[in-house]
């Protein structure tokens, strides 16, 4: 059962079974990223702080590498990479505490 859903941008937020999955609402788009044409994004499902950035652009990293580290409602989260790759460009700041 899905217990809640959200559209940010092009892509369709979902949580189902405690996870969080991305599924991109723009069936074209969706097409090229499952034939590789594109590159992928990692954003952040929800307003929060960045607390800590763990790559840098240019920077090589492997599937389930920790990228960055977030804070919202008081709660620190990880986000990994989904792909193995090269970071193109970092669209963020991290914000002192």
């Amino acid at each position: 059962m899905i217990t809640r859903s959200q559209k940010v941008r092009d892509k369709i937020w979902v949580h189902w079974k405690g996870r969080l999955y991305g599924i991109q609402s723009d069936l074209k788009k969706a097409q090229s990223y499952a034939r590789g044409d594109e590159g992928q994004e990692l954003i952040a499902p929800f307003s929060c702080k960045v607390l800590k950035l763990h790559v840098q652009a240019g920077q090589a990293v492997k599937k389930g590498e920790l990228v960055v580290v977030v804070e919202a409602m008081k709660m620190e989260y990880t986000l990994k990479s989904q792909v193995a790759g090269t970071v193109a460009e970092i669209k963020c700041k991290v914000v002192i505490r």
